[in-house]
């Protein structure tokens, strides 16, 4: 798959915010927790501005929700998961919404079938955000933008603390709006 690698261009002041406020996340300070919240805003803007740059109709959330619901359900033992959500190969962030959704089939297979299609969504829709803070901003500048006083370790478990924050989680109706309005209302039919 070509790799145009949009999503450093499309990115900018917001993810140098959330990178600066993940290198200022000290777990022993009196204000820990206040410093997190900080962070986990920053990275609502940074993939708020993110999100704003990813074409219309490159996201079909609801689609790709029906197709993870309808594979679990068919408990087919040899899923073919590199064929499962179709070629997107000019479309990174169909590409992305693509291998999130495979990762989520191989790791809860089964348990995705008890969950109504709307619940498959809005997790699809959560761990797509994820993925999209990593590989949009984190992947990209964290080793960069924190300096030499900060071990890889200790950079990414700060990173889990602030992808973990409700901050992501309040994202979700934003980023199934976007594609409800690229869709035409597609979602209803599901």
């Amino acid at each position: 798959m070509p790799d145009q690698d949009l999503f450093p261009r499309q990115v900018g002041k917001g993810w140098k915010r959330a990178i600066e406020a993940i290198g200022e996340l000290a777990p022993a300070a009196p204000d820990a927790e206040e410093r997190r919240r900080q962070a986990g805003e920053e990275l609502k803007q940074a993939l708020l501005a993110t999100l704003e740059e990813i074409p219309p109709g490159s996201l079909d959330l609801f689609d790709a929700a029906a197709e993870l619901r309808r594979l679990a359900r068919s408990r087919e033992a040899d899923i073919d998961l590199c064929a499962a959500f179709g070629d997107t190969d000019d479309d990174e962030a169909g590409r992305l919404l693509a291998l999130v959704a495979r990762m989520l089939l191989a790791t809860m297979g089964g348990e995705l079938a008890g969950l109504t299609t709307e619940e498959v969504v809005a997790l699809l829709a959560g761990h797509f955000l994820r993925a999209l803070a990593r590989r949009a901003g984190f992947d990209r500048r964290l080793p960069f933008g924190l300096g030499s006083e900060l071990s890889a370790p200790d950079a990414l478990s700060r990173v889990e603390q602030v992808l973990a924050e409700p901050a992501v989680e309040e994202l979700i109706p934003t980023l199934l709006d976007c594609c409800r309005q690229s869709s035409g209302g597609k979602q209803d039919e599901h």
